[in-house]
């Protein structure tokens, strides 16, 4: 594993250098890939109190409180460029800070007497910038500072600063370690003209004696952006609203130009262009609103970089997408989880909607919406997270308990959610609901509602039969069975019904059943067909005898088909015997008129 990192990180370095237009043998490249301080390029100062890390990073490894450097030799002074990644495990401090000499006319980076430039990373007070300083011996001057309290706390970025030929100083940063460099600030000194050396100087407590790290150091000629940049994403933020995202910063001139961006079906151009600091994340805001469910292009032009690199004209496609009634359902709820394991609750896309859950809440009230006082609201994400078509996604406050209780087919379906509401033990209803307001779905729950075969329940997760079925009705909820593990998150249910194709008017299946919690035909599917709807629909159960034993539809409405399914129980939620039983179904269409239906199934049980 060690080698394969190695070879990997060697090749990510030589590639940025290398594939630069120029190459100076006079440069500094150093990845502390042969973990060796000695040789290519040779460092000095306090070589006892560094080492390269199983990462292949240079690290402070000491005790104690006190200073130490490293520095080696820089013939570059004027037109040229720095690169190195560094990376502090604590909040900077005026005692734990680290100062990167750019150039430096001694070896001995803690000298007083020394001359030269160094960016700065830690100060005293909370509004720890990177700032660029001129240094003549004793006195300290300003050059220029990044965003107030960029590294108020512990951080790892990649620094590029370049400095011309006349003296014109420029930093950026990738806050994220990578190579997608943002601009951070700008100045002008020339003062200084001569070089030395590069290097690191640590000064640090005892209890970040080893918290210091560095890499990729770069130092010579300005390495050329000849690479046009690249449109990496479109997101549909409201009706009007889009935001795209680019590989690198894009020129202003760019983005204020509103006539290089354009959306076709009469959208035009957006009347607001804006950007974030970082000038890659762009924000369009349109006049007019997208049509649900309409295709559109977005098509870009004359986008171009800081180096004047133009984009290909091109465009991108996207389809604006509301969660309506049911293209999301709430599939299978754990409201009482063992110890050390965690509430969850699974949602389906039973859509060909592709939707985010940024625009959706989830909510847990006991009784009916919309707004008793103990409704609890939360949002999903923060973020832009897609569920696709038939993708079964879990939320939970501690995914990573969830996962340790209970297999999963789909470990990266799982989202923390913030603030999820706390499940109640006895009972509780679950919803949806769109940011515009639309409730998605809605599920009930008791605990009367597990099978009554089982010993426990706590740890038992109720799933869903049928993505179709009702979810306020205790009929669509069945108890996970044994041998999944009593609950299946981000993956189909162990007591899933497919619901029958049949265009015959009453089909029973299948013909004998045998509710066991085994995950085999323990449920009665009850599938109905009709020549025009509006139908209301009763179901009622008899044993062999004709005594009535459960009235399992009360007058629903139905259109020109309708699903249900019995589960074995009776109306005190009570184990039926095993034996022949009748189902009786009356339906009443608008008219007023009549049909009745009788089946018989046979339930079945194991014999000890």
């Amino acid at each position: 594993m060690a080698n394969t990192k190695l070879h990997m990180k060697m090749l990510g370095f030589l590639i940025t250098v290398f594939c630069s237009p120029i190459f100076c043998t006079a440069q500094i490249t150093e990845n502390f890939s042969d973990g060796n301080l000695s040789l290519n390029p040779v460092w000095i100062g306090n070589i006892e109190n560094f080492n390269t890390n199983d990462s292949f990073q240079l690290q402070l490894y000491t005790e104690g409180a006190g200073s130490s450097f490293l520095s080696t030799i820089n013939q570059f002074q004027q037109n040229c460029e720095w690169q190195f990644w560094i990376k502090l495990r604590f909040s900077p401090s005026a005692n734990n800070n680290c100062r990167v000499y750019l150039l430096a006319d001694k070896s001995d980076l803690g000298d007083t007497n020394l001359n030269g430039y160094f960016l700065q990373f830690g100060e005293a007070g909370s509004n720890d910038a990177i700032e660029l300083f001129r240094q003549n011996g004793s006195e300290i001057n300003s050059i220029c500072r990044s965003s107030e309290a960029l590294i108020s706390s512990s951080f790892e970025l990649r620094v590029k600063i370049t400095r011309s030929e006349y003296g014109f100083w420029e930093l950026f940063v990738d806050h994220n370690g990578g190579r997608l460099f943002a601009f951070e600030a700008s100045g002008s000194d020339q003062e200084i003209q001569s070089s030395g050396y590069f290097g690191f100087f640590c000064k640090y407590t005892s209890s970040n004696s080893q918290n210091f790290y560095f890499d990729d150091v770069y130092v010579g000629e300005p390495i050329i952006d000849a690479s046009p940049p690249d449109l990496w994403s479109l997101e549909i933020i409201q009706a009007n609203h889009l935001k795209i995202i680019f590989s690198e910063p894009l020129n202003p001139e760019s983005i204020q130009t509103l006539e290089n961006f354009s959306v076709d079906q009469g959208i035009g151009n957006p009347v607001l262009v804006q950007s974030d600091e970082s000038l890659q994340k762009i924000d369009l805001i349109f006049s007019s609103s997208f049509e649900e469910n309409q295709n559109y292009q977005l098509s870009l032009q004359n986008i171009q970089d800081f180096y004047e690199n133009t984009m290909e004209a091109t465009s991108i496609g996207f389809t604006y997408f509301v969660a309506q009634i049911n293209d999301l359902v709430i599939n299978e709820i754990l409201f009482d989880p063992l110890v050390g394991c965690e509430e969850y609750v699974e949602v389906y896309n039973r859509s060909n909607k592709v939707l985010n859950f940024k625009h959706i809440d989830f909510g847990r009230i006991k009784f009916d919406f919309p707004n008793p006082p103990d409704t609890i609201l939360c949002r999903i994400s923060d973020t832009s997270i897609y569920i696709q078509p038939t993708d079964y996604w879990v939320l939970s406050s501690s995914p990573e308990d969830v996962k340790k209780c209970y297999f999963t087919e789909a470990e990266d379906h799982f989202i923390k959610v913030l603030n999820l509401p706390d499940f109640i033990n006895q009972e509780g209803l679950l919803f949806l609901v769109s940011d515009s307001g639309v409730i998605i779905n809605e599920a009930s729950y008791q605990e009367k509602m597990h099978h009554p075969s089982l010993n426990f329940t706590d740890g038992v997760a109720l799933e869903k039969i049928n993505f179709e079925a009702d979810g306020l009705s205790k009929n669509s909820w069945q108890s996970a069975t044994k041998d999944v593990g009593f609950g299946t998150p981000a993956y189909q249910n162990s007591q899933f019904l497919n619901t029958d194709t049949s265009t015959e008017k009453i089909k029973i299946t299948p013909e004998v059943f045998s509710p066991d919690q085994d995950g085999v035909d323990d449920l009665l599917s009850i599938s109905l067909n009709f020549d025009e709807g509006g139908n209301s629909i009763n179901i009622f159960i008899f044993n062999s005898d004709g005594q009535q034993i459960l009235y399992l539809v009360k007058n629903e409405l139905a259109g020109t088909n309708a699903h249900y399914f019995w589960n074995g129980l009776d109306e005190e939620n009570n184990l039926l015997p095993a034996g022949v039983y009748i189902i009786y179904v009356e339906v009443f269409n608008l008219d007023g008129n009549s049909d009745h239906y009788k089946e018989t199934t046979v339930l079945a049980r194991k014999f000890n």
